[in-house]
């Protein structure tokens, strides 16, 4: 894979495993995980706070927390209190 100033440009994403995780979802809240899988692997983790998330999508702070609370589950803590998926840093570190 390519790299961009020392980091992976790009990662596997499993077409069948997304839609089978985020099919109970509505359609905006998949493209919102999606974007923080790509946030997550560009920056090492995802913010939590509505008013960072509402920038990052564009949309006010109350909705960006009505979005949040439907996929925060697949961002759990890590030991350092960051939020990262777990599947995406297994696939960081198998790249």
């Amino acid at each position: 894979m390519s790299t961009t100033s020392g980091k992976l440009a790009a990662y596997l994403r499993y077409a069948r495993d997304f839609l089978a995780d985020t099919r109970h979802l509505p359609l905006e809240a998949r493209g919102a995980y999606g974007d923080l899988l790509d946030h997550q692997w560009l920056q090492g983790s995802v913010p939590e706070d509505p008013a960072t998330l509402g920038r990052l999508w564009g949309c006010p702070s109350a909705h960006a927390a009505r979005v949040w609370a439907l996929i925060a589950d697949k961002f759990p803590p890590a030991e350092d209190g960051r939020r990262r998926n777990r599947r995406l840093e297994r696939e960081r570190a198998a790249a």
